[in-house]
């Protein structure tokens, strides 16, 4: 059963794992070494207490700089001290529209440092899964803590792709298998929200002026539209995505 899980400083090793929520940055200097240790952060921390944490942790200025910069790209940097790893996280999805969340890590010897810009947390899975000794996390170093923390980022990557792709397979049966004029008048519409190829003189009349030897995408489902409007096939699908919010489905 999942718990709830939020800001926190935890310590794991094989035999046994704990958190502790209420902590000050101060404490982490005395933290007992040998067993892997992991600062969860959720939202960005308060100027003052991230001031403390920068004095305790002692990183590259730039690193703490980049970990709480909401515009920072994504990227990986190497410092002598540490690794750091700056992503965005998919945080809610409609339709084709995400919500990104800026999500930075350090790693460096014995402890991970997550930085989440959203309160609500990302990671209670991962917490859940070295809390009740699941797999092989508590039974690896530090970094393979940060390869499964990475994959609760790009978990929601997948889940977003799939269901576009379900959407292109519903766009592409509504607009090229079964045309109707109305459907096609919804897609190709407004010119600023689908990006029409412009037609070429001749273009689809090719082949001795006649579409029997088109292609049934370029021939059957397009002959629908007047010819000034037809896309091709490939500006079509690539842009399908775009058609969702014209109602199609």
């Amino acid at each position: 059963m999942k718990t709830a899980f939020g800001p926190a400083v935890i310590q794991f090793t094989a035999e046994d794992a704990t958190l502790c929520a209420d902590f000050q940055p101060a404490d982490f200097t005395s933290r007992t070494p040998g067993p892997v240790h992991w600062v969860n952060l959720c939202g960005f921390p308060a100027e003052e207490t991230w001031a403390q944490w920068k004095e305790v942790l002692k990183l590259n200025p730039h690193m703490m700089l980049d970990a709480v910069n909401a515009k920072q790209r994504p990227l990986m940097e190497e410092y002598e001290e540490a690794l750091f790893l700056s992503v965005k996280s998919i945080v809610k999805r409609k339709g084709s529209r995400v919500k990104l969340e800026h999500i930075s890590f350090v790693l460096t010897g014995d402890y991970v440092l997550s930085i989440q810009q959203k309160q609500e947390d990302r990671f209670t899975a991962v917490w859940d899964r070295v809390r009740e000794a699941r797999g092989i996390v508590r039974h690896r170093p530090v970094d393979y803590l940060l390869y499964r923390l990475m994959e609760a980022v790009v978990l929601p990557y997948g889940e977003a792709i799939s269901a576009l792709e379900d959407h292109l397979d519903q766009l592409e049966v509504a607009v090229v298998k079964n045309p109707q004029s109305g459907r096609a008048d919804k897609c190709l519409g407004p010119q600023t929200r689908f990006n029409r190829s412009a037609p070429r003189p001749g273009a689809h009349e090719g082949r001795a002026g006649r579409h029997g030897d088109l292609p049934f995408y370029q021939a059957g489902a397009f002959a629908l539209f007047p010819r000034r409007s037809r896309p091709s096939y490939a500006a079509a699908r690539s842009n399908g995505i775009l058609a969702l919010h014209a109602g199609l489905h």
